[in-house]
């Protein structure tokens, strides 16, 4: 019997409970029956316990666990499944994962935790009671949709006449996330909890505006539609639910000051066109949005191997000329249905991991008189190997030589060996072609940029370094030139931290360190966005290319609001190499740098001044300058 894994959110695989986006087509004559068993945390069978299948289409489903802590559950459709166990004493566990096949070895253990309390406040710092959570993350392991358990026999979490909500059995050494939301405010998105039964969390809840309107189609209502709300900025990091029509296809929700793109969808229609909206301030009572579905044009087709069998779960994504968006996923038999508003759209494959489309992936079509169109078969196959040779131009082998991508939101990295070979391999396919690269030597000032088209057939690379001249400008990148100005050509500020990882030096390593070039992360393993981990697997790979080299050295702090244990958790997931210090309780060190965003890097000179603080895309060419000085 296995244990119930997570779902690993991919590239490929963007995937939000309750959100239905044309699934019902992919999972219509496909049942699956999910079977498994509850654990108490002494590892014997938990009998009796309320157990909730969550599908992203179907809905919620309910069961108990027999005497022997097992449970069923029939005819489930494709898609994505969360499920959630709760016994008598409240502890809860549960796990997420994309139902493809009968699944008949889960296994859902339950946690001994502790309490953790939220308190909620208005701006004016007055306790608010009748506060709920809609949300809640444990970690990364599984969701638990409160909102729509309430009504299944889960209970409210709700605030108190002091502003307290209380989290009861929160697993130790974790964090949580959770959206607040009130009748009367906005909601609010919490992306980071550490799970302390000493601390508090304030929450403080904003008016907000009220937004509301009416789903139609041939002027009468839509129930069950669900509104979409995205922010813009920020790379879309806010989170804000989904909100779903009554039965007179009305809606509402209140929304804080920000730029938004809002539309409407739902399983039987195409998505409608996106509306902007801007809450500049909360003086505005309502601002009424309307939206109407149109007929739909239907798109259907398969995607295969090369073989002829079905390819599972690619995701296959339609754009119109009215810039509506939807997409789906291939069912068992590699089948797709997408609906458009529009005669003329576009429609882009995505493989799952390890494959790649045999053609370009980005197909016009115009349905003309058409009501619906088959798609001739699209055919995806391996991933190719990308492998090439670095050289001098004395046509020696280029060794020491970092090369990564450029163009990729999650990049690649890779070091060549001592003969200047190197090979690449992609875990999905980019989405982008072709893949931009440049190969930079580590302690010479040559590099290449070379690209790589990823549907054509590559030979072996063949990549020639050409000298340049360095940039020692403070700021390239305009978006980074107020962060940190004030401690440029300062010295470092003394680094303050209650342990460390990886690093046996003194507890002052700035001083300690005179004479080396040191690079300086702050972090949190938490910040698991894009842009974060980039910064960790960059400096894993930076650490790697200069561990020979004596005068250059890696440091990281980490937040200081973890334990050393949790710290330590994340150094072992990420894999880290490089000393890592756990900041003091007081935060000094993030307060002695002005460090207000993470991630953030700098490089501090041979001796001691703090020089560049603007290092994305050129952390290597810095490296160098500040050894040479």
């Amino acid at each position: 019997m296995k244990k119930l894994k997570k779902l690993k959110i991919k590239q490929w695989l963007y995937l939000i409970i309750f959100i239905s986006i044309n699934w019902l087509f992919n999972s219509k004559g496909i049942a699956y029956d999910v079977r498994g068993a509850v654990y108490r945390p002494d590892g014997k069978p938990s009998s009796e316990t309320n157990i909730w299948l969550v599908h992203a289409v179907q809905g919620i489903f309910k069961t108990k666990s027999d005497m022997a802590g097992n449970f069923l559950f029939q005819n489930c459709g494709f898609g994505e499944v969360s499920i959630i166990a709760k016994d008598k004493e409240q502890r809860i566990g549960g796990g997420t994962f994309v139902l493809m096949q009968d699944e008949g070895e889960i296994r859902i253990y339950l946690f001994n935790g502790v309490k953790q309390k939220l308190k909620v406040y208005n701006p004016n710092l007055t306790p608010i009671s009748g506060a709920f959570i809609r949300r809640l993350w444990i970690g990364e392991k599984f969701c638990v949709p409160m909102e729509e358990l309430a009504e299944q026999g889960y209970g409210w979490i709700r605030s108190n006449d002091e502003g307290e909500i209380i989290l009861t059995n929160m697993p130790s050494n974790e964090f949580i996330r959770v959206i607040v939301a009130h009748v009367d405010y906005a909601d609010t998105y919490l992306p980071f909890v550490p799970i302390n039964e000493n601390k508090n969390m304030d929450v403080i809840l904003q008016k907000g505006t009220l937004i509301r309107g009416r789903v139609v189609k041939d002027g009468k209502g839509i129930k069950n539609a669900t509104i979409i709300i995205l922010q813009k900025g920020a790379n879309n990091q806010r989170l804000f639910l989904p909100v779903k029509t009554d039965k007179e296809g009305l809606y509402r929700i209140r929304l804080d000051k920000g730029e938004y793109t809002i539309f409407a969808t739902h399983p039987e229609y195409p998505n409608t066109v996106p509306k902007e909206i801007s809450v500049v301030n909360m003086i505005e009572d309502e601002i009424p949005i309307d939206f109407e579905f149109k007929g739909a044009l239907f798109l259907q087709g398969t995607i295969q191997l090369l073989d002829g069998s079905p390819c599972k779960l690619a995701k296959v994504a339609i754009r119109e000329e009215n810039d509506v968006e939807d997409f789906t996923f291939t069912n068992e038999k590699g089948e797709y249905l997408l609906k458009s508003s529009s005669k003329k759209a576009k429609v882009r494959v995505f493989p799952p991991p390890g494959y790649i489309t045999e053609s370009l992936p980005e197909i016009p079509v115009d349905f003309k008189d058409e009501q619906k169109i088959i798609m001739p078969i699209i055919y995806v196959k391996k991933l190719p190997e990308i492998k090439g040779e670095v050289k001098f131009q004395d046509g020696k082998g280029g060794d020491h030589v970092f090369i990564r991508t450029t163009n990729l939101e999650f990049p690649i990295y890779t070091i060549t060996d001592n003969e200047g070979k190197f090979q690449i391999l992609f875990d999905v396919m980019p989405e982008v072609n072709p893949v931009q690269f440049v190969a930079e030597h580590a302690l010479r000032f040559v590099r290449s940029d070379f690209a790589v088209d990823l549907f054509k057939e590559n030979k072996t690379l063949k990549v020639k370094l050409d000298s340049y001249e360095p940039k020692q400008e403070k700021f390239v990148n305009k978006e980074n030139e107020n962060r940190l100005i004030g401690l440029i050509d300062k010295p470092a500020p003394e680094i303050k931290c209650r342990s460390w990882f990886n690093f046996k030096g003194s507890s002052n390593p700035i001083k300690e360190m005179e004479g080396k070039v040191i690079i300086l992360l702050f972090w949190g393993g938490f910040d698991r966005t894009p842009w974060g981990r980039k910064h960790v697997e960059e400096m894993r790979a930076l650490f790697d290319l200069y561990k020979s080299i004596t005068d250059v050295q890696f440091l990281s702090i980490h937040d200081g609001t973890f334990d050393d244990d949790e710290v330590q958790n994340y150094i072992k997931e990420y894999q880290i190499e490089f000393p890592v210090g756990v900041d003091s309780d007081q935060s000094d060190t993030f307060t002695n740098y002005t460090i207000e965003l993470i991630p953030q890097s700098l490089i501090i000179d041979k001796k001691g001044i703090i020089r560049y603080t603007d290092l994305e895309g050129r952390i290597i060419e810095l490296i160098k300058i500040l050894r040479r000085l």
